[in-house]
């Protein structure tokens, strides 16, 4: 990312925590909470290799498209996303 959009590296990471790409909210009836849906710019970024043109416009379609697979089943649209985004029960707190 730094040699394609030329940014320079102006101090050192050493950051070794867990990152994250979303994070998704359920009610009681694990019903998909919409409204607190958060996307990351460096998960997309992580994900796709590059900067978004317009990243709410990027956060809104993801959020509308989770909010409709979660209205078709929440096992499958789960299971979609431990597989898609390389989720396993261990790394869940």
């Amino acid at each position: 990312m730094r040699e394609k959009y030329k940014i320079a590296k102006t101090y050192e990471e050493v950051s070794k925590s867990d990152k994250f790409t979303f994070s998704i909210y359920f009610d009681n009836e694990l019903n998909f909470l919409a409204d607190k849906f958060f996307y990351t710019m460096s998960g997309y970024i992580r994900q796709q290799g590059e900067l978004p043109k317009d990243f709410l416009k990027v956060e809104n379609v993801f959020r509308e498209d989770l909010n409709s697979k979660f209205e078709e089943g929440f096992h499958t649209t789960i299971s979609e996303l431990f597989h898609k985004y390389h989720i396993s029960a261990e790394r869940i707190p």
